[in-house]
């Protein structure tokens, strides 16, 4: 596990000094911007009577959350109560994700409907279990 350390609140990153590597550890801020801009996400949106299938594809991440969050805004404007999330093709989960899909759930609950989930792998039903969209073990 790589540690990428943050700026204070209020704190401007340094610059690196090209004469002084010494300053900096494997994970430069190019490394973290590039990191950051190769996670890319793709929402599909599609009406089924009263459910609304949501297919993501890539990486479902802080940086691409605006993506989900545009076609959730279109609900509001459609019929459907229900939500089926594909994640058939969805390689990556963090925390931030996790909290809008928790978040649809509970909007989809408050219409009146429910959220379910199809094409979930092993490693992401895991980190479901526990959540409004995972089933507790127990």
């Amino acid at each position: 596990m790589t540690h990428i350390p943050l700026p204070v609140r209020g704190e401007v990153p340094m610059t690196p000094d090209p004469e002084n590597t010494s300053q900096w550890s494997e994970t430069t801020p190019s490394a973290i911007e590039s990191e950051a801009s190769s996670a890319s996400l793709t929402v599909t949106l599609q009406l089924l009577g009263r459910t609304c299938v949501l297919a993501l594809a890539g990486d479902l991440v802080g940086s691409t959350v605006s993506a989900l969050e545009a076609q959730v805004e279109q609900l509001a404007y459609l019929p459907a109560r229900d939500v089926v999330l594909d994640l058939v093709n969805l390689v990556t989960l963090d925390e931030v994700g996790l909290n809008v899909l928790v978040g649809l759930s509970h909007y989809a609950r408050g219409r009146g409907g429910h959220m379910t989930t199809m094409g979930a792998s092993e490693d992401l039903v895991r980190r479901l279990v526990g959540t409004p969209l995972g089933a507790d073990p127990t």
